[in-house]
């Protein structure tokens, strides 16, 4: 049987997972949260020690997500063809368009931390590899000469990354008037190939034209 001090973390760590999707880290309040999981303010330091651990903690739930669905291990990444994997990278990053779970509330998060970072989540992802940067660095790569920088295969990763994430961002808002889309199976699939076409054009058109050496930083006159 699950004892009521684990259905109290489980719901903590529920409703912390909305309230931070829905306001952010600094805007998200522990009265907040407590009143959403009818808890009170002592269970949250009981369990998490307070508001940076009980985030923590939701960013862990967050990464373990995002690792299962992003799982490329090395040989998938050095074998299958670079455009296949780039389809089943963005594919998947859509995926939470048509579940309306915690996947999405998780995608909010990190949304909001694009916009404001939290000191939480500078300190996690500092001691902890994200395997969907991971993942999107080594895909985006492949697309590079050996002879790119490491700084370059860094902003282009960075830049793949985002190209789907908008989407899962501000599917609220999509959904909506005025643009009222409809964020079906039907509409996912048209907007997977949407954006792998979009993505596949870029990445081809850098292999086939390599980026110039980025200049040495200017030093500024003292």
């Amino acid at each position: 049987m699950t004892r009521p001090s684990d259905m109290t973390r489980r719901s903590l760590l529920d409703a912390a997972t909305r309230i931070f999707a829905e306001r952010g880290f600094s805007d998200a309040s522990i009265r907040a949260i407590t009143r959403r999981a009818k808890a009170n303010q002592a269970a949250v330091t009981y369990h998490f020690g307070g508001k940076d651990g009980l985030y923590r903690a939701v960013l862990i739930l967050a990464f373990e997500t995002f690792d299962d669905l992003f799982k490329f291990d090395s040989t998938d990444l050095e074998t299958v063809d670079r455009d296949v994997a780039v389809r089943t990278f963005l594919t998947r990053q859509l995926e939470p368009l048509l579940r309306r779970s915690d996947f999405n509330n998780y995608l909010r998060i990190f949304a909001w931390e694009s916009v404001k970072r939290s000191p939480v989540f500078d300190a996690y992802v500092a001691s902890e590899p994200i395997p969907i940067f991971r993942a999107a660095v080594a895909i985006a790569g492949r697309y590079l000469p050996a002879s790119a920088s490491q700084e370059q295969v860094l902003l282009v990763g960075i830049w793949f990354v985002q190209q789907a994430s908008i989407f899962i961002r501000d599917f609220d808002r999509l959904s909506k008037p005025p643009l009222n889309l409809a964020l079906d199976a039907d509409f996912t699939e048209r907007l997977a190939a949407l954006v792998c076409q979009l993505v596949l054009g870029a990445l081809n058109g850098l292999a086939a034209s390599p980026p110039a050496p980025l200049p040495p930083r200017v030093q500024q006159a003292r």
